[in-house]
């Protein structure tokens, strides 16, 4: 499986535009490459939260 499939099933529930937003926050704050895990803590904190995934 490639990284692009991989990412969009880690992303499936995160919008275009969320997506979006989500990168620039991620490299407002950090010069080190976005990840999956990135995306989803800036795009819906309050689940990645839920998840225990907090930093």
């Amino acid at each position: 499986m490639g990284t692009a499939r991989v990412w969009a099933d880690d992303l499936e529930d995160i919008t275009f535009e969320e997506g979006v937003d989500a990168l620039k926050r991620h490299y407002q704050e950090s010069s080190l490459r976005v990840m999956p895990a990135d995306i989803l803590r800036h795009a819906r904190p309050r689940m990645f939260d839920e998840w225990g995934w907090a930093n």
